[in-house]
């Protein structure tokens, strides 16, 4: 009988243990590594060769000031590689943030994945929008691309179910059907947009989104 006891206390052990170490790898997968930090934007200039060097898949570097959102930008063939693989194409349960497979960076419409992370980091603070006084106070983002700095305009904060296809198949309904479904707007223009999308915290069917309006290229 103590036998018995014993074990399952080492079970039990073993199970707590291997909880932290794997929470602990998820974390550091959200962190960005020297080797990639060494190469962020610095004031309007981003050296996208470098970052190339490192993974030729980067595209451009996010930035949302006031938030923990400061990632190189990868595009894949397809939208499932960079769920689960990290800036260096290495496995990571925390992925990377990258360009939907079908943008091209020219596009009208682009849209911008990142997973919501229990311990932080990637999309995580995009539900700091959700308040409304958090939204009022931040109103810019900044996409660095090659040869430019994009400054962004954030333009509205929304839910909306994973399954609308008429927010993800960048047809051109997108802004109308984002407007209509948001939480929080601004004045918007015509004008080129991205929409960062994540799973929302509290309904895995549901989306949290920001909708962004490149307002100046420098």
């Amino acid at each position: 009988m103590d036998l018995a006891i014993w074990a399952a206390v080492l079970i039990a052990s073993l199970i707590c243990i291997y909880i932290v170490y794997d929470g602990l790898k998820v974390t550091r997968s959200a962190v960005l590594g020297e080797e990639i930090l060494n190469y962020a934007p610095h004031d309007e200039y981003i050296d996208l060769k470098a970052l190339r060097e490192i993974n030729p898949d980067i595209i451009g570097w996010l930035r949302i000031p006031g938030t923990s959102i400061d990632y190189p930008v990868v595009q894949g063939k397809n939208n499932d590689y960079y769920l689960v693989r990290d800036y260096m194409q290495e496995f990571a349960t925390a992925g990377s943030i990258f360009l939907d497979y079908r943008n091209t960076i020219g596009d009208d419409f682009l849209i911008i994945y990142g997973h919501r992370m229990s311990y932080g980091g990637m999309f995580t603070d995009l539900i700091k929008f959700k308040d409304r006084l958090f939204f009022d106070e931040h109103e810019i983002g900044e996409l660095f691309v090659d040869g430019a700095k994009w400054r962004l305009e954030i333009v509205a904060f929304g839910l909306i179910p994973a399954s609308n296809h008429e927010i993800y198949d960048l047809r051109g309904n997108e802004l109308r059907e984002m407007m209509m479904r948001a939480m929080y707007v601004r004045e918007a223009t015509d004008g080129r947009y991205i929409l960062l999308s994540t799973c929302d915290s509290e309904n895995k069917a549901m989306r949290d989104v920001l909708l962004l309006r490149i307002v100046e290229q420098l």
